[in-house]
């Protein structure tokens, strides 16, 4: 599908800004408060504080898209006058910095750092204040409280970023990084330089050097082109072990970053050489292509969530960079409404639901205003291998897919689940992983694999002798191949055994389903154990699985009980879920001991 028409999507989404902008204008501007703030380190939970944090964004992406596009929207003073309002309250704020990222003096301004969301505040409103400046609203009638505006910013840019990151070579953990972080954060910071720049110039009438010398700005972008480089091949084998949430969040600030360079036109930072430097991307532009598994699902280990939105800027812009990058036809079929058309609830809309970040809103519209027409469709491909990361995935006809990992146990947003597996059946989770759960500082704390989802309790895979899996670099699996219609992994090492001491075989079956062959040396006892949010049921050795569309026999043999254990699941958006880990127990009398379990189609 070349040269694909955008023009409906365009549309909607433009009336989608106005709609929530309508909604919006009826409300005050919320406010981030310091009580809130201080619950973090009084009870751990991110919730409360974030939740008016990001209302707080979410105006500031709506408006800043109306008085931006005022072109498209029709913008007019009443929308201008609460942009404004809700900038100056973000100015306000002592800290832009989230307290899972910083400290009680942050909240009282009297520590600065710069986290995701401090890099990201600065970034937004940089340039949002940058493409507002023409509005014929914000000429007319606030020009001057706009200025004023942009000089208040100005100065606070250079308190909360400029001299943060330039007084330290790294500036922090994630300058030399591989994850979203590295790409986020330093990418608003360059984002901030080069718009903070054009304001200079085009609104407060100074010479760009006297917002940053021109030593300072080809520091910030030699040092950024250096970080992005690193993030980028970090991917290089086409795998973000983050997972698709937090490769859509790092790619996004990573293609800001190089259309930046790509129409920078100051000579004396060398954007040609720099753009040398990070080099070519294909195989990371193709991973959103080849973890979707149909009907908006994607493989979703480690922090990441199985359903997941199409981010059209993103595929817009790969687009235009590679010809091989191209959209599930599933996205313009399965709904029986093309998501060109602005079926938005297969799409990410206005920077997503939970963070409302600024460039996703602004991106998802305008790259594909620009990219849009590269957009091509594609049928799904049956199966892919990423031999480096050890990652498998096999799709039928009807949305069904199979997900696969080895890999090892300290990877980034880790959890503990070499050998893990997901099966979904016609768009449906039959046997699941359960993706990312509540951010609480114990999630990311000492006792993170406490916690269901992260712990390979919450996985499917076994207990070997009692013991759930290790974690560490040294929990991983030796071997991850495929031979025939049979997918092969050793992991004993999960385990702190030798590899061969546990080793699974997934064979194939058609469209059927396929067998597990679990193979234990040295163990005595054994828990296979599988993890679902359907209620199962036990008939005699088999379990029975049924979702809306469809379902799965699971048949155990050889097993000393068969059971079902009921847990609770705090998801990512802190709702609690009720789950189900199916277990059956098996003891070994012997020196090498397989356990066959076989999974049918219903």
């Amino acid at each position: 599908m070349k040269n694909t028409d955008t023009k409906e999507y365009l549309e909607n989404y433009i009336k989608l800004i106005k709609k929530e902008a309508l909604r919006l204008i009826k409300a005050p501007v919320p406010k981030a408060t310091r009580e809130a703030y201080m619950l973090y380190f009084e009870t751990g939970s991110r919730l409360t504080f974030e939740k008016q944090y990001f209302a707080v964004r979410e105006q500031l992406t709506v408006f800043g898209l109306m008085v931006s596009l005022w072109e498209d929207t029709g913008a007019d003073k009443e929308c201008a006058a609460r942009l404004l309002h809700v900038i100056k309250s973000v100015l306000n704020e002592n800290t832009w910095v989230l307290p899972a990222h910083g400290s009680r003096e942050h909240i009282d301004g009297k520590v600065q750092s710069i986290d995701l969301f401090s890099a990201e505040t600065g970034g937004s409103l940089s340039e949002i204040l940058y493409l507002i400046k023409d509005n014929p609203a914000i000429r007319d009638n606030f020009y001057n409280e706009y200025r004023n505006i942009c000089l208040t910013f100005i100065k606070l840019l250079r308190i909360r970023i400029f001299n943060i990151f330039l007084e330290k070579n790294p500036c922090d953990w994630w300058e030399g990084g591989t994850t979203n972080w590295t790409s986020v954060c330093i990418s608003n910071v360059v984002i901030s330089g080069y718009y903070a720049g054009l304001i200079g110039s085009d609104v407060l009438g100074e010479n760009p050097r006297n917002i940053l010398s021109v030593n300072e700005y080809g520091e910030i972008m030699e040092r950024a082109a250096a970080s992005m480089a690193c993030y980028i091949r970090s991917m290089e084998a086409g795998v973000c072990t983050e997972g698709c949430g937090y490769y859509k969040y790092g790619m996004e600030y990573f293609l800001k970053f190089h259309e930046i360079l790509s129409q920078e036109k100051n000579i004396y930072i060398n954007p040609r050489d720099k753009l040398k430097l990070i080099g070519e991307f294909k195989e990371p532009a193709l991973f959103l292509q080849r973890i979707y598994l149909g009907m908006g699902n994607s493989v979703n280990f480690a922090d990441s969530a199985v359903k997941n939105k199409m981010k059209l800027g993103i595929i817009s812009y790969l687009s235009y960079m590679y010809d091989e990058v191209e959209l599930s036809d599933d996205f313009f079929n399965y709904s029986n409404k093309s998501i060109l058309s602005g079926e938005f609830k297969y799409t990410e809309t206005l920077g997503g639901e939970e963070c409302h970040r600024w460039l996703g809103g602004y991106s998802d519209y305008m790259w594909v205003k620009k990219y849009g027409k590269y957009l091509k469709c594609q049928a799904d491909c049956k199966e892919h291998m990423f031999e480096n990361n050890m990652w498998y995935i096999k799709r039928w006809k009807d949305k069904t897919g199979f997900y696969i990992k080895g890999g090892n146990n300290n990877e980034s947003h880790n959890h503990n689940d070499v050998g893990s597996f997901g099966y979904i059946v016609r768009g449906e989770e039959m046997l699941c992983d359960l993706g990312a759960g509540e951010y609480t500082r114990d999630y990311f704390g000492k006792n993170r694999y406490e916690i269901l989802c992260n712990s390979s309790e919450g996985h499917n895979v076994p207990i070997v002798d009692g013991k759930y899996q290790l974690t560490g670099d040294t929990a991983r699996a030796e071997s991850f191949y495929l031979k025939a219609d049979s997918l092969i992994i050793t992991y004993g090492a999960a385990y702190g055994l030798r590899p061969e001491c546990v080793k699974r075989k997934i064979i194939f079956k058609g469209e059927d389903g396929f067998t597990i062959c679990d193979s234990y040396c040295n163990v005595k006892r054994i828990t296979e154990s599988f993890i679902t949010k359907l209620v199962p049921v036990i008939n005699g050795n088999t379990v029975m699985l049924k979702g809306d569309s469809g379902g799965i026999s699971m048949d155990f043999k050889g097993h000393m009980g068969l059971y079902v254990r009921e847990k609770i699941h705090n998801d990512h958006d802190g709702n609690k879920v009720r789950v189900y880990i199916i277990k059956a127990d098996y003891i070994n009398n012997e020196t090498a001991y397989v356990i066959e379990i076989n999974i049918k189609r219903l």
